[in-house]
């Protein structure tokens, strides 16, 4: 099979079950050497345009731009079709964002001019506004109905100048919001949306983020406006939502060799460590290093006063372009002597980052955990009590691995993290303690694993969910609303069970959303089918 027809399905190759494969040996070497240098690494920002938190996925340059978009949907469980959206990259040098043309889907990476780091996020396409005829399409093609143009006041409830927006009337509150700061150039922050109605302002709080345009009634040509602010800035001092580009020597106080991190000048000393730590993949907490600051005047290099880590990049008078090199308290030692050198980004001890959670389960509300690989589980358990500021408790730690929940029992407290196989941006979870009043050992069947048909009642292709015992049917909905992914209410879709011994598909019975998956006779290694009550799939 040559390199030829690496797009051909294996089912065109004439591929079958438990077929013998092998690799030609004597070019193994060459094609490594030629897949390494065809693998990118791009990073994808977690939320829209913000390059302060992002997540690596991995690609090839060979691979086409619509790969690439089915590899973020599948990865970041984007719940929109591949039309839907569309990507934009960061261009480094002229330090915009600029929108990848993708009417071409099957350009590749290489062509689309991508490279290894690039930065990429993602948009939602709307649909053109009624006065573009640009597409060429009659207008029966564009949805009136759908689309708003809202005027976003300039100033805030001042509805002299205006900014206009398309929005798409199914978007949601958050959505519209996030448009809202793109506009302004502004960091997403907690104040209140309004829109105008025939009797005055009407307040959109953040509680209402999940509904739609539809549901608030907005309607195209309202005016819409964010809250003042509490506080006038001095407007001598630099603003609280200034985006700093600060860079940090990849090498020992290296001013050659060094990348950069982008930061608010709002946050603090101790969020800058954690943007480190995370962008650079070092393996030290935070307090088992410091960093220097390069001074232009002096041409030395200065420590940065870590006495009290709440400070602000603004109050540390950092500026754009400050250069920073990141050094250890404890540098590395060789048969017993100090090296006269050390590499930054380098650490003798091996630690592991946890996203622990702060609800039992919950993976969307987590904090960083840091911990040897070394410490044993118990130790590991006394440090999550430490992080959620909880006495210790008989609760067992939980796990997330390969899509399930994975119990550690006390009976494991002596064996390290690394013989446990922990490894670092994996969650972890205090068992639900409700469940573990009953026995100092959690019962691990009260947390059942359920299997759901990707397709119509399929048998064979499922996947899975974990739920507990008291969990009640909404509960179920919602997690498998969120794992999936379901973009409709959950109203609007029902489940149905699979019963073995009549080898028919029962509808459960929703008519009292509290009863528990106990109560429902459900048990580990159900079958579970998703149908809809509306056309809408």
């Amino acid at each position: 099979m040559k390199p030829d027809m690496d797009h051909k399905t294996l089912r065109e190759l004439s591929f079958e079950t438990n077929q013998l494969i092998s690799v030609d040996y004597d070019n193994v070497l060459i094609l490594k050497s030629r897949i390494e240098k065809d693998i990118l690494q791009l990073k994808v920002c977690k939320t829209k345009l913000d390059q302060t938190t992002f997540e690596y996925l991995t690609i090839r340059s060979t691979d086409t731009l619509e790969q690439l978009k089915e590899k973020i949907v599948s990865k970041f469980s984007v719940s929109w079709r591949l039309t839907d959206f569309y990507l934009e990259m960061f261009d480094e040098e002229n330090k915009k964002w600029e929108k990848i043309d993708d009417s071409n889907s099957f350009l590749t990476l290489q062509e689309a001019k991508l490279r290894h780091h690039s930065f990429l996020t993602i948009q939602r396409r709307t649909e053109k506004p009624l006065n573009d005829q640009s597409s060429g399409k009659p207008r029966s093609h564009i949805k009136e109905s759908d689309e708003l143009i809202l005027k976003l006041c300039e100033k805030p409830m001042c509805r002299e100048n205006h900014i206009p927006i398309n929005v798409n009337r199914l978007s949601t509150l958050r959505e519209l919001r996030t448009q809202v700061y793109e506009k302004f150039n502004e960091r997403p922050n907690n104040r209140s949306l309004y829109k105008r109605d025939p009797d005055g302002w009407t307040e959109l709080k953040i509680n209402m983020n999940s509904k739609t345009l539809a549901d608030l009634s907005f309607e195209s040509n309202q005016f819409i406006s964010i809250e003042m602010e509490k506080a006038v800035v001095n407007s001598n001092l630099s603003s609280l939502t200034d985006l700093l580009q600060l860079n940090i020597c990849k090498g020992k106080r290296s001013q050659t060799n060094h990348d950069y991190l982008k930061i608010w000048s709002s946050d603090t000393l101790e969020q800058l460590k954690e943007s480190i730590v995370s962008k650079f993949l070092i393996s030290a907490r935070l307090k088992d290093f410091f960093l220097e600051l390069y001074d232009e005047n002096t041409k030395q290099w200065e420590t940065i006063d870590e006495s009290n880590a709440s400070l602000t990049i603004n109050q540390l008078k950092l500026r754009n372009g400050s250069l920073l090199s990141v050094e250890y308290r404890t540098k590395k030692v060789s048969n017993g002597e100090a090296l006269s050198e050390s590499t930054s980004f380098s650490y003798e001890n091996h630690y592991l980052w946890l996203k622990l959670c702060k609800k039992p389960m919950d993976m969307t509300d987590c904090e960083t955990l840091t911990i040897e690989s070394f410490a044993n589980l118990g130790e590991l358990r006394e440090e999550v009590y430490a992080k959620l500021n909880q006495a210790p408790q008989n609760r067992s730690i939980y796990k997330w691995n390969n899509n399930r929940w994975e119990i550690f029992g006390f009976d494991m407290d002596a064996k390290t993290l690394r013989d446990l196989s922990f490894e670092s941006k994996q969650f972890i979870s205090l068992a639900i303690e409700k469940e573990e009043t009953k026995s100092k050992f959690s019962s691990q069947t009260s947390l059942l694993k359920l299997k759901i048909s990707k397709t119509k009642r399929s048998r064979t292709n499922y996947g899975y969910v974990d739920v507990w015992l008291s969990d009640t049917i909404t509960t179920l909905k919602e997690k498998i609303a969120h794992y999936f992914p379901i973009d409709v209410p959950l109203k609007d879709f029902f489940l149905e069970l699979y019963d073995e011994n009549t080898k028919q598909w029962e509808t459960i019975d929703e008519s009292n959303a509290s009863l528990t998956i106990n109560q429902l006779k459900l048990r580990n290694d159900s079958l579970l089918n998703i149908e809809y009550s509306t056309n809408k799939v």
